[in-house]
């Protein structure tokens, strides 16, 4: 069977098994939790031998997005004669688009954790904007073999704007890394209207048994994100989402904030062989957090 061939049968058995068709999204809906799902949303590719996320976000899902920008409003600076605030050119207006900017999240801080926490990070980023930071609400990444070490060298995240009015912009995927655009081997995300509050991740082994060089384990967990008196807050139960090609496989990275108004707004991986023997595994995480506000 050719790559195309097992590509489309993989989605094929993850779509029956998920019982959910909406690949792009796996979590489109409330009733579909992560932590149902119990097929591995990654499939090994029989060539390369390495991960491959059938779920990750399509090429269409990265870049600017769009609905997110608004119109001058009338009177604007570059504006003259007034005009419908919500056409293109009000009244003759020159100048550009301006992006609705609900400072709904802050910078709250960041966290390190694993084995050697105080290492360099070999992929990291945050999700935001001009206007401030957006909610992460996906993550994935692919870790490569190179000299004998493991080094993540592919982060992806997934942010969304939410506003003032509990209103949530679409989703804009980011990526970070020395090879930003390669495919992902394990991608996870949350539904509309929830937060990513913890991560976790672990490379685990290979069919061999041997010590393996992929993202081969990654786990969420979220929180629902509601409007109470004019402020955005955590509610609810903490849901747990598995994924990767071995989604109940151990991890050696891992960190949670139960705090009701932070949420994930970034992260940061490296992976380490401190004696040279083949054991490389994720050794540092750093989690960035945001303040609802």
């Amino acid at each position: 069977m050719n790559t195309r061939g097992w590509i489309c049968a993989a989605l094929l058995l993850l779509s029956s098994a998920a019982g959910c068709g909406d690949l792009g999204d796996p979590l489109a809906t409330e009733a579909v939790r992560a932590h149902t799902r119990t097929a591995p949303t990654s499939v090994i590719n029989p060539v390369t031998g390495e991960p491959v996320a059938l779920n990750a976000p399509s090429a269409h899902a990265f870049g600017p997005v769009l609905d997110e920008l608004e119109c001058p409003t009338s009177g604007a600076t570059g504006c003259s004669g007034g005009g419908d605030p919500c056409t293109i050119n009000p009244g003759g207006c020159s100048g550009p688009l301006l992006p609705l900017c609900d400072q709904t999240v802050a910078w709250s801080r960041a966290v390190r954790t694993g084995q050697y926490a105080d290492h360099a990070l070999e992929a990291n980023g945050s999700v935001g904007t001009d206007c401030g930071y957006r909610v992460m609400t996906g993550i994935g990444g692919r870790i490569e073999l190179s000299g004998g070490d493991s080094n993540w060298s592919t982060l992806a995240l997934e942010g969304r704007q939410l506003h003032r009015d509990g209103t949530w912009g679409s989703a804009e995927v980011q990526r970070f890394g020395t090879d930003a655009n390669f495919a992902l081997e394990a991608w996870g995300s949350v539904p509309q209207g929830y937060a990513i509050v913890g991560v976790a991740a672990g490379q685990g082994q290979n069919s061999d048994g041997e010590d393996s060089h992929d993202l081969r384990t990654l786990i969420i967990r979220y929180r629902q994100v509601i409007i109470q008196n004019g402020m955005p807050v955590l509610t609810g139960p903490i849901y747990t989402g598995n994924f990767g090609v071995n989604p109940y496989g151990p991890v050696t990275v891992d960190f949670l904030t139960t705090a009701d108004d932070e949420v994930f707004i970034g992260a940061g991986f490296r992976a380490f062989n401190p004696v040279g023997n083949g054991n490389s595994r994720t050794t540092t995480m750093e989690a960035r957090l945001g303040r609802l506000q």
